[in-house]
């Protein structure tokens, strides 16, 4: 290893010559001087037994402190340093050579650890080798010891060799262990982190001998102290003292805070200090948490910040005695730092408000200073982008931020203007190859076919953009990467405000004509599609501001409030602006691509407005308009009322006109119609596209759905619209000017439809047009029943009209019994009583034959067989015949069912149609919940019920206080008519027990149902991407890929026994039953592997059928140790489906009602 140069002390050169004086170095000093001794010494042989133990033993004390004998040899084999090998005489005794290689071992170990010791104690081995090589040292001033008193007792003559084997033998095991350490700590050239590991991994290993254990762990606290100086300057003051580059964080000095203003990438946080591979195992789960420990207090000192740790806190890390205080102490230092940093970003810097600050003037949130500069730099803007003078443009934007209410506000002085010289496609495919490294990897690509071509004269409303001054700290979290995402999102709403102006200036165009009759002309026409436009940008508007900017700024600030890190708020911070650009489709070239297409037909239609009108409008020379004084109010609306009575040219130019209309509004419907089944294809796999769709694909639908209902509360209600098609639909002109100037304001109006069902069943509901399966088969060639006007058997008063069961009239019966036959009752008792119940049709014949007998009639049975009964009176009378006919059968039993069913349930439909009412009663009763409910347009414009998610207040908000920080995922079938699946959450509280977090309803359980619900999931407990959690779920594969996507650092565990169910399908047994628990339910890897290997011995393909099933989300030696839940099983989510069995035959509301 090289030495480091610069904080190690330099060596002299004559330690170079001679760096070693003693063991094994020595020796090799001697050269071949030992061989030639012994060539000159007797053959051992020639002595007798006892002196040859004498000479033995005198040669093995030698031995034992590396010092070569007269007949023990030492050499190395090969050259490699750590392996020795010790030769004796030949003609030594056999009895005393097997009792010397004993010994052996121990020589060995001793010239390892003593080579060890002498090489490690220069500089360039670290503080962590030279704190072991002390320890070293020490150990072996105790060995040195016992060999000196045993030469003591060999000098008295009281030593034998059995005896010196008997002393040399408790020392035999540890000095082993120890030199097997060194052995591989000089092989690899160990360091640091990685000799602290090597001695963790060694002291496992010997975990069953107590001795030894004891003596590793001595060495590892030893060895730990040099390294927990380090560390303790790193937690407590946020500096790093490793002149030898031991500790396991590396710190990039080429990265400086400046950076972060110009930095795209914002490597400052992230790489300025970052973990090495090496990481001390004992330290690994508190690896992330000492990195950002270290990182805040270093941000406090780079900005003056005087850090004051608390008294009490420092130097606990130099006396630590367990790893349990040693995290409490760590634990201690971060929630210092963090609070500190965070307290110091919120209230001095005021993170807060300036973020507040970037959304007023980036997100538009107050734009009054925007109305008035788009008016004052029209001209400057209408220029190319080479052509526009920043210098101007910025001054004017001063005049517009110190005119309007943004003067009051110290931090309008932040705000500054850019231009771009590119697109908005282009930027983004740019910032897309930024964020990929221009791999391309993830979501959609962007290529040059993509990109939108660039108008020749592209101008700076297309380009203008506002800049933000950040200073640090504030740039750790508001970086040049956010503030590039942010004027993304300006620069989109900016041109759409543009387009939505210049369509207020077409419209009031068009208000000149509103005095006389125009219907059928142009201008009817143009209204209309102006009209149309103006409903679309109102409409995307509405969504970018009311839909996606406000909810998801308003769920990042509460999270803000309870962040308690500066690595939280920064991750909340991103994943704001993450969901911004992906839900104000951003991250989607082809969604853009035909905004902006659209956008551009609105611009082309409102700049060929002036020609179209003044194309319409006749010249009347003879007018006395202009004597008019214009600076009267009366003569100004006098002007403007005739000049909107002028007739229209001749009808060729009105032909004209109406085709070029026509022509605008061709390309406009087909731009929309084209962006129907993108919207279409993808809402299902993202959720946010479907409240798009019903804004967006309301402008030509006829039926139109207000997809949010925002209430005082906070509440909101989501729905989802799947469109295919719609039609076109002619709408009514605005009633005023106010609805068209005032557009913010402007609400979508609701429609009364008829909706039909697939049935004879018809529901008029403005929300949901729902239709079922159900159909109403009254015409079945079972339902013969008997008329109860005839006369007969049936008017006698004993059996009360008794007719078919489809005739009972159950309209009182909700909640009421049926009574089940009692075929005990005596002959002459039983009666046939109307809703009762019979276990078979040969039942009810023996019933009916025992009361025709008793009651005197006469009853002819014409068929009784397994699913059927008919009876008909038996008397032959030729006159007057008996119209009397009965029949019952298993179909006539099973109509009777279904509708007392739908008397205590209620009506299939009417569930479905009051899905929107039950949601905002939910709401309404239970603040802060979230319902989100969707629905799917078809071709025919009905509209389905897809799927409904449920999460209460109180439930989230319990989750959160009280329980486990573990979840369980299931899906169940429902057994009622509308089939489906019941998606659920569960937790665990403090006592294991059941805690039903969230459901929903689905039509089917796949990917995209799955992606859906784990994102609601997320919003409601601020999951974020998983981290300290964990998931417990069966092996579906739509539900583990949307896991992994959603919750991506999640603790994902399989349930043990659905892994079992697959495996005993082919490996079953007892045996085969007892291993598989036995690996599961394992604690420690190495048992683990132990279970597995007997598996592989009874079998080899079971073996590499579980090690396939990915063993480390189902066996308890791998589950993270922060989370306090060993569970290898879903039993909680299980058992939560099985208490709702019954449940799930419900229709859907009474369902959610019963859960």
């Amino acid at each position: 290893m090289d030495a480091v140069s610069s904080p190690c002390p330099s060596t002299p050169q004559w330690n170079y010559d001679r760096p070693f004086l003693t063991g094994q170095f020595h020796q090799d000093s001697k050269g071949h001087s030992v061989d030639i001794g012994l060539e000159s010494e007797k053959p051992i042989g020639c002595y007798n037994a006892s002196v040859q133990e004498l000479i033995v033993i005198d040669d093995l004390l030698s031995a034992l402190v590396g010092i070569e004998g007269r007949y023990i040899s030492i050499n190395r084999v090969g050259g490699n340093d750590d392996f020795f090998i010790f030769n004796v005489d030949g003609s030594m005794d056999l009895a005393l050579q097997e009792s010397s290689k004993r010994i052996f071992p121990l020589c060995k170990s001793y010239l390892i650890i003593n080579q060890f010791v002498e090489s490690r104690s220069q500089f360039k081995s670290g503080l962590v080798n030279h704190a072991f090589a002390a320890a070293l040292r020490a150990l072996l001033l105790d060995y040195q010891a016992m060999v000196a008193q045993l030469e003591h007792q060999f000098r008295l003559g009281r030593l034998s060799i059995q005896g010196l084997w008997f002393y040399c033998q408790p020392m035999m095991g540890s000095m082993q262990a120890l030199s097997t350490v060194i052995r591989k700590a000089s092989a690899s050239n160990f360091v640091g982190s990685a000799v602290l590991n090597l001695l963790q991994s060694q002291a496992k290993v010997m975990a069953g001998n107590y001795l030894v254990r004891s003596l590793l762990e001595k060495m590892i606290e030893s060895a730990n102290s040099a390294y927990l100086g380090i560390l303790e300057r790193w937690v407590y003051e946020g500096v790093i003292d490793d002149p030898h580059d031991e500790f396991f964080i590396a710190e990039n000095k080429s990265l400086q805070k400046e950076s972060l203003t110009e930095d795209y990438d914002a490597m400052y946080w992230r790489q300025r200090y970052s973990l090495k591979d090496d990481i001390p195992s004992f330290l690994a789960n508190s690896a992330e948490t000492i990195l950002t420990t270290g990182k805040s207090l270093n941000v406090m000192r780079e900005c003056g910040h005087t850090v004051q740790v608390p008294a009490l806190e420092n130097s606990k890390l130099m006396n630590f005695g367990s790893n349990d205080h040693y995290l409490e102490c760590i634990k201690s230092a971060y929630d210092f730092a963090s609070g500190e940093l965070l307290n110091l970003m919120k209230d001095k810097y005021d993170l807060i408000g300036k973020l507040r600050s970037i959304k007023h003037y980036l997100l538009l949130d107050q734009g009054d200073f925007l109305v008035h500069f788009m008016d004052i730099a029209r001209d400057e803007l209408d220029k190319t982008p080479n052509e526009i003078s920043v210098e101007k443009l910025q001054s004017l934007l001063d005049l517009a931020l110190r005119s309007t209410a943004a003067a009051a506000d110290p931090l309008h002085e932040d705000v500054t203007c850019s231009v771009d010289t590119g697109s908005l496609l282009k930027r983004l495919s740019i910032l897309k190859d930024l964020q990929t490294g221009g791999g391309g990897g993830g979501g959609e690509s962007v290529s040059d076919a993509d990109v939108l071509e660039e108008e020749p004269l592209i101008t700076g409303m297309e380009t203008f953009s506002v800049n933000y001054k950040v200073q640090w700290p504030l740039s750790l979290v508001i970086s040049r990467k956010a503030l590039t995402k942010y004027q993304l999102i300006f620069r989109f709403l900016f041109h759409c405000k543009h387009v939505h102006r210049q369509l207020c200036a077409a419209w009031q165009l068009h208000q000149g004509a509103r005095a006389r009759d125009m219907h059928g002309t142009a201008i009817s026409t143009s209204s209309i599609l102006c009209r149309n436009m103006l409903k679309f940008i109102n409409s995307l508007l509405h969504y970018l501001t009311f839909e996606v900017l406000e909810p998801n700024w308003h769920v990042m600030h509460n999270k803000l409030e309870n962040a308690k890190s500066i690595d939280e708020v920064i991750q909340y911070h991103d994943f704001f602006m993450e969901k911004c650009l992906k839900e104000c489709s951003l991250l989607s070239p082809i969604l853009l691509k035909k905004f902006e297409k659209l956008k551009l037909v609105c611009l082309q239609y409102a700049s060929a407005t002036q020609w179209l009108m003044s194309s319409i409008e006749a010249p009347d020379s003879n007018s006395s308009f202009d004597d008019l004084d214009s600076s009267s109010v009366e003569n100004v609306k006098v002007l403007k009322l005739r000049k909107s009575s002028k007739k229209p040219n001749s009808p060729t130019d009105e032909a004209t006109v109406i085709e070029c209309v026509l022509k605008f509004e061709r390309e406009f419907s087909s731009e929309l119609e084209s962006l129907r089944p993108i919207l279409s294809s993808r809402a299902q796999a993202e959720p946010y596209l479907t409240h798009l769709a019903q804004l967006i694909l309301g402008v030509g639908s006829r039926v139109l759905l207000r997809e949010t209902k925002v209430k005082p509360n906070g509440c909101r209600i989501k729905s989802e619209v799947h469109h295919e098609s719609s039609e076109e639909y002619d709408s009514e002109e605005y009633e005023d000017d106010e609805e068209v100037l005032d557009t913010e304001h402007i609400d979508v109006e609701m429609e009364e439809v008829d909706f039909k069902t697939q049935g004879k069943e018809r529901c008029k509901d403005a929300f949901l047009n729902f239709s079922s399966d159900y159909e109403d088969n009254e015409a079945d060639e079972d339902n013969d029943l008997v008329d109860e006007d005839e006369e007969g058997f049936g008017s006698e008063e004993e059996i009360d009209d008794t007719a078919g069961a489809n005739d009972l009239d159950l309209g009182d019966a909700v909640g009421a019994s049926f009574p089940i036959h009692d075929p005990s009752v005596k002959w002459n008792k039983m009666k046939p009583l109307p809703s009762e119940r019979y276990e078979s049709p040969h039942q009810l014949q023996q019933c009916l034959t025992n009361y025709a007998i008793k009651s005197g009639y006469n009853i002819k049975f014409a068929k009784c067989d397994t699913v059927s009964l008919t009876a008909k009176c038996g008397s032959k009378m030729k006159s007057q015949p008996c119209p009397f006919r009965f029949h019952a059968s298993w179909m006539t039993q099973q109509r009777t069912r279904c509708r007392a069913m739908t008397i205590i349930d209620g009506k299939l439909t009417e569930h479905y149609a009051r899905v929107w009412d039950y949601c905002h009663e939910l709401l309404r009763s239970n603040p802060g919940s979230t319902v989100q409910v969707g629905v799917t347009v078809n071709l025919d414009q009905t509209t389905y019920f897809h799927r409904m998610y449920l999460c209460f207040k109180a439930i989230k908000e319990g989750w959160k206080i009280g329980c486990r920080r573990v979840i369980g995922l299931d899906g169940s079938f429902l057994k009622g008519t509308c089939k489906g699946e019941l998606l659920t959450a569960i937790g665990r509280d403090a006592n294991n027990q059941v805690y039903p977090i969230a459901w929903a309803v689905v039509d089917i359980e796949n990917k995209a149902n799955w992606k859906w619900f784990l994102e609601l999931l997320t919003e409601d407990l601020n999951l974020l991407y998983g981290g300290g959690f964990t998931v417990l779920s069966d092996q579906h594969k739509g539900l583990l890929e949307a896991t992994k996507e959603i919750l991506p650092n999640v603790e994902h565990r399989q349930c043990a026994r659905h892994i079992y169910a697959n495996f005993r399908k082919t490996y079953f047994g007892v045996e085969f039953k007892n291993m598989f628990w036995a690996a599961s339910l394992s604690t420690v890897e190495s048992e683990f592997l132990r279970k597995m290997d007997d598996i592989k011995e009874v079998n080899p393909n079971a073996y590499e059928h579980l090690i396939a099933r990915h063993p480390h989300t189902w066996c308890r030696a791998f589950f993270r140790t922060d989370v306090t839940c060993e569970a290898v099983e879903n039993d909680i989510a299980e058992c939560f489906n099985a208490i709702i069995l019954d449940v799930r035959k419900k229709p859907l509301l009474a369902m959610f009602e019963k859960n």
